[in-house]
């Protein structure tokens, strides 16, 4: 890892910090592009490929948006004894919309591509995949089948108010 971008990681406090691994790490679990994070955080692209390659240290402000960008999506930044990230996970009355991938497949799954829904119930059963079911109450009123957790990211909270 290049010195100047340690030092300046080091130097903020943990609950802010954020090294290159973590944000390529949070991007897989979000299935994102480079370019749909710059979007979601409001930076340039070449802002995240540069600090995720590793190739410059930057302003505490620019990794705060990126990271709340990830956070608010769903990922949980771990930065105990041993840093990572995992998906926080759904619970009742969180409100989801469909991964921006997903989205050509809104009328397979009863939700349009930009529709925020509210979890109603969550379900880890046999055989489930790992982030389990769960059924969405729409904003008609109607409530899902059980759907896969995978499909869904958290709204953003501007997205969320009803």
């Amino acid at each position: 890892m290049d010195m100047g971008l340690l030092v300046a990681l080091l130097s903020l406090p943990v609950s802010d910090t954020m090294t290159p691994a973590q944000c390529r790490a949070a991007r897989a679990l979000l299935n994102w592009t480079q370019n749909e994070l710059a979007a979601a955080a409001e930076v340039d692209e070449a802002t995240v490929r540069n600090f995720e390659n590793e190739r410059s240290a930057h302003q505490p402000a620019t990794l705060a948006m990126m990271r709340g960008a990830l956070e608010d999506s769903g990922v949980e930044f771990t930065n105990g004894r041993q840093l990572g990230v995992k998906m926080k996970l759904l619970e009742h009355r969180h409100k989801v919309r469909l991964r921006r991938a997903l989205e050509r497949h809104a009328p397979t799954l009863v939700v349009g591509p930009r529709d925020v829904a509210t979890v109603e119930e969550w379900r880890h059963e046999p055989g489930d995949p790992p982030g389990g079911r769960f059924r969405l109450r729409l904003a008609s009123g109607a409530t899902t089948d059980w759907l896969e957790t995978s499909n869904f990211e958290m709204a953003l909270p501007e997205a969320s108010n009803e």
